[in-house]
């Protein structure tokens, strides 16, 4: 798994819930960043909401509080953001012009300039603080803190272009224990949910309470797979072909091998005090799915040809992956003595003349990774 950003704030990001000024509260916590590049870039986490393991109720309070994203909350996650994509970008720009001609750096900066569209999500689904609303004991005597949860979920209504806005409440259940040291943690979440599996003939599914997805569990799995991390391969230019594999086998996981760090090292101050609110059973069973799960090695790419371009440049085109994207191809050229990309991009068909490829050039090369 790849510990990215990408993947990382949407997560943090999905205890949102809006409400109005009047209701503004003080945040529950916050993070204290320092540092501006990956290698010295740290989070201190900063609770304001003290923990309480005192009683089920509490445990479950202080666990959410530490996680939703309400409005009081909002900004911060936005604000570290922000600071740890500033931070790796200034760590990969010393590795970038190694490899890579200033033109292809200055597109990669443009590239990466949000436009006004992609300041908008087309999807949010935000949730709020949770409400303790019972406890009981079931009848195999485990102990349930029940709770609901306000979502609000935003999304673009594709037939007007217009942003609508809806709510839903859902219904989260938490199984707590008390330890020999009288503190109380949490064994298990679950959440109130349609049975789609048991649809009945008129379409309805009947409820069930289900084991609810854990954010907590992406994380640790990915410091667990950054921890047992291979060593990137050294950079080599010394071939046109060289210069255009080692996009893919030295600036790409180089770029992986900075982010994973900041976000390992960054987030650790706050897992650290999630993990105390849990059992180390629950720990271990959260993580049983990515243990079990077979991971596919990425296949290394294959040159395909290597043809002469204008002025010096080399064209080296790789094999096609897959039948669903076209083959890419990266351009470099001898510049002091070594060879550096000036450009990529990938074919796709041409609409214009059936059965030709054209290519596609692609300022942020990072995205050719999909391809």
């Amino acid at each position: 798994m790849k510990l990215m950003r990408v993947l990382m704030v949407p997560a943090l990001l999905a205890g949102v819930m809006l409400v109005s000024a009047q209701e503004a509260e003080k945040a529950p916590f916050e993070f204290k960043v320092t540092g501006d590049t990956a290698e010295d870039f740290k989070i201190e986490f900063i609770a304001h909401k003290k923990p309480d393991q005192s009683s089920a109720k509490g445990v479950v309070e202080t666990y959410t509080s530490w996680t939703d994203n309400r409005e009081s909350t909002e900004s911060i996650f936005d604000e570290v953001g922000k600071k740890w994509d500033a931070a790796l970008a200034k760590s990969m720009r010393v590795h970038e012009a190694k490899l890579l001609s200033e033109a292809i750096l200055k597109a990669i900066d443009e590239a990466n300039v949000p436009t006004k569209d992609e300041t908008e999500s087309d999807y949010s689904y935000k949730r709020g603080a949770v409400k303790v609303t019972g406890e009981k004991t079931d009848e195999a005597g485990v102990y349930w803190v029940e709770a609901v949860q306000e979502v609000q979920i935003r999304e673009r209504d594709w037939e007007t272009e217009k942003m609508v806005e809806r709510k839903e409440e859902t219904k989260l259940r938490y199984a707590c224990v008390k330890g020999e040291d009288g503190q109380w943690r949490i064994s298990a979440i679950e959440e109130w949910v349609k049975d789609w599996e048991n649809t009945d003939d008129k379409g309805e599914a009947p409820m069930k309470w289900q084991p609810q997805g854990n954010m907590l569990a992406f994380i640790l799995m990915a410091m667990k797979e950054y921890e047992e991390r291979k060593p990137v391969p050294a950079l080599k230019q010394d071939s046109a072909e060289a210069a255009a594999k080692a996009v893919f086998e030295w600036l790409i996981p180089t770029r992986e091998e900075l982010s994973n760090s900041i976000h390992t090292k960054g987030l650790k101050t706050w897992t650290d005090q999630l993990q105390m609110l849990f059992t180390e059973q629950y720990l271990k069973d959260m993580l049983k799915p990515f243990d079990e799960r077979e991971e596919e090695e990425e296949k290394a790419r294959e040159v395909e040809s290597t043809t002469d371009g204008a002025d010096g440049v080399k064209q080296v085109k790789f094999k096609q992956r897959n039948e669903w994207g076209g083959p890419v191809e990266v351009h470099v050229k001898q510049v002091d003595g070594v060879w550096k990309v000036v450009a990529a991009g990938y074919y796709e068909q041409d609409w214009s003349e059936e059965g030709k490829l054209k290519f596609v050039n692609e300022p942020n090369l990072y995205n050719l990774r999909w391809r």
